[in-house]
């Protein structure tokens, strides 16, 4: 739906206003979208790669990743191939990334960030502001819970666990 309502109010931008596209994939309807801003407007643009979606399919191991795995890795490729430039969060990334475009585009590494400063809390103080007890042990599942990381490893995880009152999971995500 993204996809298909960016392509309506495309439709009606009609500015030569702009000086750049930056798209950020996931999702692949954003690569999509900005290659068609950078062809309507002629102005450069660049894809950011937080994750790489058609990895995640064939990752997955559900039924018919494989198939999902081709389609996607396609649509990547053409969400991609338009940009002046690509940047990608890891290293691993990088002759994924290089294979869906072209030679002569530069893929640049720009690891995440964070705007959060380190905590100074302590343990103690960390643990009781988040209603944990201080003997309790910790099991932490963070970042994104997806299909992918297949949260339900953890719900059974917890499920085992459940006997043993000084255990507690903590979900970030």
């Amino acid at each position: 739906s993204f996809w298909y309502r960016g392509k309506k109010l495309l439709k009606k931008i009609d500015s030569n206003e702009y000086d750049y596209v930056v798209a950020i994939m996931p999702t692949v309807s954003s690569g999509l979208l900005a290659r068609r801003v950078s062809r309507k407007m002629e102005i450069p643009g660049v894809v950011i790669f937080q994750d790489i979606s058609s990895l995640g399919a064939l990752q997955s191991g559900i039924p018919g990743g494989k198939l999902l795995y081709r389609v996607a890795k396609f649509l990547e490729s053409r969400a991609s191939k338009w940009a002046s430039r690509i940047v990608v969060v890891s290293e691993a990334m990088i002759p994924v990334v290089s294979g869906y475009i072209s030679a002569n585009v530069p893929i640049d590494l720009i690891h995440n960030y964070s705007l959060l400063k380190p905590s100074n809390l302590g343990r103690s103080v960390a643990r009781k502001s988040l209603n944990i007890d201080e003997n309790s042990f910790l099991i932490l599942h963070s970042g994104n819970i997806g299909h992918k990381q297949d949260l339900l490893n953890v719900v059974e995880a917890a499920k085992l666990l459940e006997e043993y009152p000084d255990i507690e999971f903590l979900l970030v995500g």
